[in-house]
């Protein structure tokens, strides 16, 4: 992912100094897609990547109704998920 994304930033000329911060959905994919640039282009990727706001609520919602029902499924969503914002 990272060279794709690479190569299209070269394609259209941006540099380092026009980036401002990479939006992406928790996939730790993107993660790796953000630190493979961070080091082919000599910026810090911990700076540059912003976690998806919407998706980060959707799993701190789940995480409570799921405390207050007792039941992890309350919420009708991938109770999983919840497991992987507990380890970031």
């Amino acid at each position: 992912m990272a060279e794709i994304v690479y190569s299209t930033l070269q394609k259209f000329g941006v540099t380092p100094r026009m980036i401002g911060c990479f939006v992406l959905d928790n996939a730790y994919n993107n993660d790796t897609t953000t630190r493979a640039l961070a080091s082919k282009m000599g910026f810090n990727a911990a700076l540059r990547r912003l976690r998806c706001g919407p998706h980060t609520l959707n799993l701190i919602s789940q995480r409570i109704i799921g405390d207050i029902c007792k039941d992890p499924n309350a919420y009708g969503n991938d109770a999983g998920e919840a497991v992987e914002v507990a380890k970031e």
